[in-house]
């Protein structure tokens, strides 16, 4: 079980500066927002959600699950932005 708090902490400080650097989708290239959009999905969401998955009846859970829902927010972020341009 430490192992995952050290691989949570370790998520929660990445999360923040990597999404940090995502900011201001509007003055991405398409390309670029693409790319980001990849790396939530095969990456940072996927890792996030096993610790969820591995934390559920943890008290660090609530950690887990809102760094999650920080990802998933960037991912729709990303998405209306593709979006606005695609259109």
């Amino acid at each position: 079980m430490a192992e995952i708090k050290e691989r949570l902490l370790s998520l929660e400080m990445m999360v923040p500066q990597l999404l940090g650097d995502y900011n201001d989708y509007k003055a991405r290239s398409t390309d670029e927002l693409k790319f980001m959009r990849k790396q939530i999905d095969d990456a940072l969401l996927p890792t996030a959600e096993g610790l969820v998955a591995a934390m559920e009846n943890v008290a660090d859970g609530p950690r887990a699950k809102a760094l999650v829902k920080r990802v998933k927010n960037n991912r729709t972020r990303i998405d209306n932005e593709l979006a606005v341009r695609a259109a």
